[in-house]
């Protein structure tokens, strides 16, 4: 059961909170409800389900960017729902955080760390508490998206470049290359990550004792 305390005014959520989805998942109606409005009035778009399978249901249907999860439920335990959770592909990236007046000893709070929990509250909780553990979870969430699309446009530019490029590691072994790395040198990706950058210049292109004449590209990886 999620319980907060303290009537104390929520602080104000950061300007960009109304984008942001949270699923609160508890049996109790009245803990729900209270989470629920503080959220809201916080400027958080608000879910609700009472069950693990509603709240399983809820994620896949609605791909909510935070679940609030309470850890005793009725049907399935919130242990098993944030496994279930970051088991799909498709959810994983979800954050996860376990809220429980129950299981708060250090033993339950590891064993939801381990299931795959981005965090876990204890309660009871205050108003502040709660919405600053929130926005923090949003910030590094919101943080974490962007890497990802970072990595996803550095892959693109990566992969569509006209000139060589190849990326090695701390000993020179390649560990990836674009499709003009695999056309000019004439080996499969396979083979390419069988060699260090420099056998690959040595041997140049497949048949051919001489380097491709374009302009070649070497990174490490960080």
């Amino acid at each position: 059961m999620i319980q907060i305390t303290n009537q104390q005014k929520p602080t104000a959520a950061e300007p960009t909170a109304k984008a942001v989805q949270i699923l609160a998942v508890d049996d109790n109606p009245d803990a729900r409800v209270a989470v629920s409005r503080l959220l809201r009035s916080a400027g958080y778009d608000v879910l609700e389900a009472s069950t693990g399978a509603e709240g399983l249901r809820l994620v896949k249907e609605r791909r909510p960017d935070l679940v609030l999860l309470d850890v005793n439920l009725p049907d399935i335990s919130g242990i098993e729902v944030c496994k279930r959770i970051k088991s799909d592909p498709e959810t994983a990236n979800i954050f996860v955080v376990h809220l429980s007046a129950a299981e708060i000893s250090s033993d339950s709070q590891a064993n939801g760390l381990e299931s795959g929990a981005d965090g876990y509250i204890a309660q009871p909780v205050k108003y502040r508490e709660l919405l600053a553990r929130v926005q923090a979870m949003v910030r590094i969430m919101k943080a974490e998206r962007a890497l990802r699309e970072s990595e996803r446009l550095w892959r693109t530019v990566f992969a569509a470049s006209n000139d060589i490029l190849l990326l090695v590691d701390d000993e020179f072994r390649i560990c990836a290359c674009n499709d003009k790395a695999r056309q000019s040198f004439g080996y499969f990706e396979r083979e390419m990550f069988q060699m260090n950058v420099l056998d690959l210049f040595s041997r140049g292109t497949r048949g051919t004792p001489s380097r491709p004449k374009r302009t070649c590209s070497v990174t490490r990886r960080p």
